[in-house]
């Protein structure tokens, strides 16, 4: 058994990815250095929007001052991503450890959540490391090291897990090669023991896909059938880029729509003030776009990803002259690519 309290070995292991990542050897990584790591080692792939997004939300006001985080609020940092108390809830389950689990059998972010206070880097020093954790427990003066070792599935009770939830007849080698594979720590390598975060890595793993592997990128279906035969990769209010109230309509919102292969976008057309017709989220603080310039955008990508039609659904508020506007981008735009027929 490994023996040692499960937080001990993973700030262990995220210290030294943070170390690795320091290349200048002052115990800071800037916010664009620990976006890379958690991008290349450590799976947690964030765009910038969204890494600031949730650096913002965090509680660790010193580092946002900076701009930079130590180690320790880095690991703070990783735990509050990667925070999975369902998946402790499977651990402490199948290692018959429940009384770890503060999920009280019900395991969702929402009645967990409120339980994590994460502390501030200038307390690292006067509260122990394991008690800012969300699955961890307090500690008393009769609490041990065996108290906290149940973070851990042993070979036998992964073996039953896969069993029993994925449904996999696995050997006891062939599981052993999973953990051996999938746990980032050393010594769950060595005990073969998997912790969470090895427990996270087999289910986003490529062994672990719902589909079958020769469906993935490939288009397997009959395509020949009419088109209401289908599902359709559709978007609604494509043009925005933040929220439904506050930001801009852009024409890069329609490019990663596109990107991503949906196959209807939205529209929702008005009146402009320089008798150009604009795409505009009404009665909001949302800017407008150019009609024009978004049309053109999605003729550029409207295939990038997928051959199949691509369907623009116009929101019509625009006035008859205006929209004798929008008729005529369409069709200098669009040209022999546009279909316009109404059966």
């Amino acid at each position: 058994s490994i023996g040692k309290p499960y937080t001990t070995i993973t700030d262990r292991w995220l210290e030294g990815l943070f170390n690795e990542a320091d290349r200048d050897r002052n115990g800071l990584l800037c916010k664009r250095e620990v976006q890379i790591l958690l991008s290349e080692k450590l799976n947690v792939r964030l765009t910038p929007e969204e890494f600031e997004q949730y650096f913002e939300q965090s509680t660790l006001s010193t580092a946002k001052r900076r701009g930079q985080l130590r180690v320790e609020e880095f690991i703070t940092f990783y735990q509050m991503l990667t925070y999975r108390p369902e998946l402790m809830h499977i651990i402490h389950t199948y290692s018959e450890s429940c009384e770890l689990c503060t999920c009280n059998r019900n395991p969702t972010i929402a009645n967990i959540c409120p339980r994590w206070q994460v502390i501030e880097s200038s307390l690292v020093s006067m509260v122990p490391v394991i008690s800012c954790l969300p699955f961890a427990q307090p500690f008393g003066p009769a609490s041990t090291i065996s108290s906290v070792t149940g973070n851990y599935m042993t070979i036998e009770e992964v073996k039953e897990f896969m069993l029993n939830e994925q449904k996999q007849s696995l050997t006891l080698t062939q599981v052993a090669e999973l953990i051996k594979k999938f746990d980032p720590s050393t010594e769950g390598k060595e005990c073969i023991e998997l912790g969470v975060d090895g427990l996270r890595e087999i289910l986003l793993s490529e062994e672990n896909q719902l589909m079958k592997p020769e469906h993935r990128n490939t288009i397997y279906q009959d395509m020949t059938k009419p088109i209401t035969h289908y599902w359709i990769n559709t978007s609604h209010n494509t043009y925005l880029c933040a929220n439904q109230v506050v930001g801009d309509c852009t024409g890069e919102s329609y490019v990663q729509a596109l990107k991503r292969g949906c196959r209807s976008v939205e529209l929702d057309l008005h009146d402009g003030a320089d008798g150009h017709p604009v795409v505009r989220h009404a009665f909001t603080f949302i800017k407008d776009a150019d009609l024009r310039e978004i049309l053109n955008q999605i003729k550029q990508f409207a295939f990038c990803e997928s051959p199949y039609p691509l369907f623009l659904n116009l929101e019509n508020h625009c006035s008859i002259m205006q929209q004798k506007i929008v008729a005529i981008f369409l069709i200098d735009i669009f040209g022999r690519k546009k279909e316009s027929r109404t059966k």
